[in-house]
This record gives structure tokens, sequence and C-alpha cells, in this order.
């Protein structure tokens, strides 16, 4: 139980550095909470030491309810700052076809890697 307690421990508190420093962070501390959810659906005697480990998810919610009181606003800037882009969608789609045209260009090797990884784990 000790080394379960640990890396439950381990996993909450890697999901809400996650969700304070990364905007898409939010989404490990819903997978962090969906899987010690069923965790203890499976184990009722991991209730107790499950909640005593997402204590670290506490600061996320200060730190939402923080940002609220402070900016006004539940979302961060960044997710406001790329709804309302200047640029149309066909630019993205260029963009990234002339970043992969480069990426081809300047380092065949670790797109050989990925394409040849890709293969195998398929």
């Amino acid at each position: 139980h000790q080394n379960q307690r640990a890396s439950s421990w381990k996993i909450v508190c890697s999901a809400a550095g996650m969700a304070l420093t990364r905007p898409d962070g939010y989404l490990f501390v819903l997978a962090t909470l969906g899987a010690l959810g069923v965790h203890v659906f499976q184990n009722r005697a991991a209730l107790k030491s499950t909640l005593t480990a997402l204590t670290p998810l506490l600061l996320v919610a200060m730190h939402i309810l923080w940002r609220r009181s402070f900016y006004g606003e539940w979302l961060p800037n960044t997710y406001y700052a790329k709804l309302h882009s200047l640029y149309p969608l066909g630019d993205y789609i260029t963009r990234g076809q002339e970043y992969y045209l480069a990426q081809l260009h300047y380092d065949p090797i670790t797109l050989l890697i990925l394409a040849y990884q890709k293969r195998i784990c398929v």
C-alpha cells in the first residue's frame, strides 16, 4: 500500500504541476481524477489514501479561483489570444507545411525515426 500511495501522490503532484504551468494541463488533472476514481471504485479500501493523495489539486482549485477574482476570467489569457487570432486557418496550415518541409530538409533523421517507430507500433 505504501508504494501505491507514493505513486498516487507523484501522479497527482505531476498533474497539479502541469495544470499550474500549462493550459492543457487541466486535461491531465481530469485524466488523473478519472484514473483514481476507477481505482477507488475497484478498491473501496483505497478511498482514504486516494483522498489524501488528491490534496495537491487544492492548489489548482485555489489558482483557478484566484485567477477568476484577479483577472475576471476562468481561462488563461492564451486561450483568448488564440481564440481571436488575426490569422485565418489557411495561414496556420501553410505555416505548418513550411515548418514540416524545413524540418525534413534540416533534420530528416528525426522524421525517419518517428515514421519507423510508428510503423512498428501499428
